[in-house]
């Protein structure tokens, strides 16, 4: 139970981090927080998949475990009813946003992406508690 409090306190100093513009810029702080939103709700769909895996499919955990990426782990919510079609759609999105910021950072305009970074994460913000709550849930 610790880790679900664990998760909780790390997304509150993602949120808390986007409002908290004391330094650098409020565009670098938006990066931030939109990267910290993304490490955690990739670890918290790893888990919450891992999860099920573990409890229904031992066959399927042993293979996925420790090389299992975000597109195979939101098929396989979703194969398995775990998340809903419009929670699928969103983490799609989801996945899509990240990958075109972590595989063009290089090329893109960092004011541009900053103020982008800035909206993704407001997006976001409402998948990324929900799927924390969904992992808790599973947890007890």
């Amino acid at each position: 139970m610790s880790k679900i409090k664990d998760i909780k306190q790390l997304y509150l100093k993602a949120k808390n981090h986007f409002f908290h513009f004391n330094f650098i810029t409020q565009e670098t702080e938006k990066t931030e927080a939109f990267l910290l939103q993304c490490t955690l709700l990739e670890g918290v769909l790893y888990d919450i998949a891992l999860n099920i895996l573990h409890t229904k499919y031992k066959t399927l955990f042993n293979k996925k475990k420790g090389r299992y990426s975000l597109d195979y782990i939101i098929n396989d919510l979703f194969l398995l009813n775990i998340i809903s079609k419009k929670e699928f759609d969103i983490l799609e999105n989801f996945k899509h946003d990240r990958n075109k910021y972590f595989h063009n950072i290089i090329k893109q305009n960092i004011k541009t992406t900053e103020k982008e970074l800035g909206e993704k994460y407001e997006n976001y913000k409402e998948i990324t508690w929900h799927m924390v709550e969904k992992l808790e849930n599973l947890s007890k």
